[in-house]
């Protein structure tokens, strides 16, 4: 019970192995739709990238009275948008991003969102619709922020290619 005499065996020295298999799979929950599957997590690259394609191929504009989604072009001009930028990513972004790359006039609307009225405008009380946030990211910019660092100390500048680079982590355990 209390070991031989190499002073590390013995009780209090023993330790529990990680958590894996059934004991993880335990901590998760049930899908609310398929009650025989496992719920994923929302802090995952795959969920936040599913959300962002989401709301992507959803996007409609309305561009000289036609109301159509973004075609191939835009679309893969837009898509590392999100990837890059530091915080939430807004409809005023977006626009910048494609108005720059010569893709849409600046005339363009959003479809789905409020613009002011004339009126609205000339009281002052008119609020930029496209100030809103189009998507969010957290996860990918906690690994993001995480990751800056240890680049740094590399010489080597960060570069978010989440389309073609799932991150990978690793976790390293220390001995005693």
């Amino acid at each position: 019970m209390l070991g031989n005499a190499d002073r590390k065996s013995g009780l209090f020295w023993s330790q529990k192995p990680a958590l894996s298999g059934a004991d993880l799979l335990k901590m998760l929950g049930h899908c609310t739709f398929e009650k025989s599957e496992y719920r994923a997590p929302k802090a995952s690259f795959t969920a936040e990238r599913h959300v962002w394609l989401t709301r992507l191929n959803n996007l409609r504009i309305v561009c000289d009275d036609i109301t159509r989604p973004l075609n191939e072009q835009e679309r893969q001009l837009v898509l590392p948008l999100p990837y890059q930028q530091v915080g939430d990513f807004t409809y005023k972004q977006l626009r910048a991003a494609l108005v720059r790359a010569g893709r849409l006039p600046d005339s363009f609307r959003f479809a789905g969102l409020s613009y002011p009225t004339e009126a609205q405008r000339e009281s002052g009380k008119a609020k930029d619709p496209e100030g809103k946030r189009l998507v969010r990211l957290p996860a990918w910019q906690e690994l993001r922020r995480g990751k800056r660092p240890a680049s740094k100390q590399n010489g080597k500048a960060l570069q978010a290619q989440p389309w073609t680079d799932a991150p990978r982590l690793s976790i390293k355990l220390r001995g005693c």
